[in-house]
């Protein structure tokens, strides 16, 4: 549970660390982490009848969810900064959207 990696964090970090860089040298994502459920949830002023009027929110593990924020930052501080997206390229560049890639 989080509260415990919140308040054991010293005990606990450097097995988690181990955990995730096993997964990821693995390439294996433990079944137990796959386990996601979708919410929708309005968008604030309207209407329910188009899909984009909703806002799906992934909750999903919480060990699989660390493991995605450190990519994502070893991707954006480490990866792109060394060598920059294409002008193409839509994926982490703000302002980019599927709509804009579409066009």
């Amino acid at each position: 549970m989080p509260i415990m990696l919140q308040q054991g964090f010293e005990l606990l970090a450097g097995k988690l660390l181990l955990l995730l860089r096993v997964s990821l040298a693995l390439g294996y994502i433990p079944m137990s982490w796959r386990h996601i459920r979708v919410v929708f949830i309005p968008k604030p002023r309207k209407t329910l009848s188009q899909a984009k009027s909703l806002r799906p929110i992934s909750l999903m593990s919480f060990i699989l969810k660390t493991l995605e924020k450190l990519l994502d930052r070893h991707i954006k501080d480490g990866v792109l900064v060394e060598r920059p997206l294409h002008q193409n390229q839509f994926a982490y560049r703000s302002g980019m959207s599927t709509e804009t890639a579409l066009f």
